[in-house]
């Protein structure tokens, strides 16, 4: 009876399946996280654009600075999406002063994506967008405005515990 067991392949499919099904089950819902973390950036990096074209619409002088970072936050919250609102972080605004007494807006916000892989707890990963925008200035002497330039997004992600302490670079 034990030479016949052996050589009974009956069942062998629903072994090997049991084996594989967890892997390639881990194997979809990273896909499936890795892409709304991507939609996530996106999302973050589209807001913090948004909130960078505005800044550089305004002339100086324009509403003093808290009412234009009212405007800034406003359109931020109005162009992102992919995030949930829970884990978006509120957008810092700094003005300031170059080297070449040009007056920049600094704008920043990050987004705490959590990793859900149902069996496997995973830390956090922080997604952080930050963009210089320069005013515009009104020329008093000519009547002209300097057109305001936007610098490049600078964008950094960074994994964080799972007690909701994050580190950021």
């Amino acid at each position: 009876m034990i030479k016949s067991l052996r050589n009974d392949e009956n069942g062998a499919s629903m072994i090997e399946f049991a084996l594989a099904a967890p892997a390639i089950l881990m194997f979809v819902i990273g896909i499936a996280q890795l892409g709304m973390l991507c939609m996530a950036d996106a999302g973050l990096r589209a807001a913090v654009a948004e909130g960078a074209r505005t800044a550089s619409i305004f002339r100086v002088p324009a509403p003093d600075d808290d009412a234009l970072d009212a405007i800034i936050v406003a359109r931020i919250d109005d162009a992102a999406w992919g995030m949930a609102d829970e884990h978006k972080g509120e957008p810092e605004i700094v003005h300031g002063e170059d080297d070449e007494c040009r007056d920049y807006v600094d704008i920043s916000m990050s987004y705490t994506a959590p990793l859900d892989f149902i069996f496997l707890e995973l830390p956090s990963v922080t997604l952080t967008e930050t963009r210089r925008v320069y005013k515009q200035v009104q020329d008093c002497s000519t009547g002209s405005s300097n057109s305001s330039s936007s610098s490049g997004g600078s964008t950094s992600t960074s994994s964080s515990t799972s007690s909701g302490a994050s580190s950021s670079s």
